[in-house]
């Protein structure tokens, strides 16, 4: 799909008296609705002047922002007042992100030099995939429930805790594999592993470039729960899962 331009035109207004130009500072009551595929310009950001907008998460999936601009104005991303990212950079491409379908993401562009001569480019990417975590799942009371022959596909980052619960259909040994997909060596997660009454029975850690990695194995019960906490261990990225079922039943032995 070819992605479509809108121009944002920022708010002049003339000082006539001393024959002088002044950028107005974008305000929350005028701040600018986006969409994922939306590729911003605009130009004129004075120094410690800003531009707002905002982005209604979807659901289903994750996005990424990309920003080129001419002399690396800051950029702030917030959600529910909070700080998840702020970045100076010229060219960025971000990690990827996932909130709770229906948040408000906020990125606000903050000028740094006096010149309004710049010029800046964003997007905003989303990814949708089939089974992907339900955010926000960061405390276990929120875990996403999982069950066998299924591929779930969750995104990491520095701020994310994503908490699962998986209860065993019937008796059998079970095996839960991840791969990072982003296969970067630097990047890993660490994952947790609790039983229904929260004893930690164990844990594993998942590195970058290793292809699917088994994490760990058990023999369970029909019925009997296990709870995964996985957090970060470096870089943001997407990792996916799933979970193998082996019967243990011993075959019957024909006379």
């Amino acid at each position: 799909m070819k992605l479509w331009k809108r121009v944002v035109a920022v708010v002049l207004s003339f000082a006539v008296a001393v024959g002088t130009l002044t950028f107005v500072p974008t305000t929350k009551a005028n701040a600018e609705s986006i969409v994922a595929g939306d590729e911003i310009e605009f130009d004129g950001l004075g120094f410690r002047q800003t531009q707002e907008f905002t982005f209604t998460m979807p659901g289903d999936g994750y996005f990424y922002f990309e920003t080129d601009n001419s002399y690396g104005k800051a950029v702030e991303m917030i959600v529910d007042y909070k700080t998840i990212l702020d970045t100076g950079c010229q060219k960025y491409t971000s990690e990827p992100f996932a909130f709770a379908k229906g948040s408000e993401v906020k990125f606000i562009f903050t000028g740094t030099c006096d010149s309004g001569d710049n010029h800046v480019k964003f997007t905003i990417n989303y990814i949708k995939a089939s089974n992907f975590e339900i955010e926000s799942n960061n405390v276990k009371s929120k875990a996403n429930t999982i069950t066998t022959g299924k591929t779930y596909t969750s995104v990491m980052n520095n701020y994310d805790t994503d908490w699962y619960v998986f209860k065993a259909p019937k008796k059998g040994s079970y095996t839960f594999s991840m791969v990072d997909t982003d296969r970067d060596s630097d990047k890993y997660l660490n994952m947790d592993i609790y039983s229904g009454n929260s004893k930690k029975l164990g844990s594993a850690t998942l590195y970058g470039g290793k292809g699917w990695t088994t994490m760990f194995k058990k023999k369970m019960k029909k019925g009997q729960k296990i709870y995964l906490k996985c957090y970060q261990g470096n870089g943001g990225f997407e990792y996916k899962f799933n979970v193998k079922y082996k019967s243990t039943s011993k075959s019957k032995k024909k006379k």
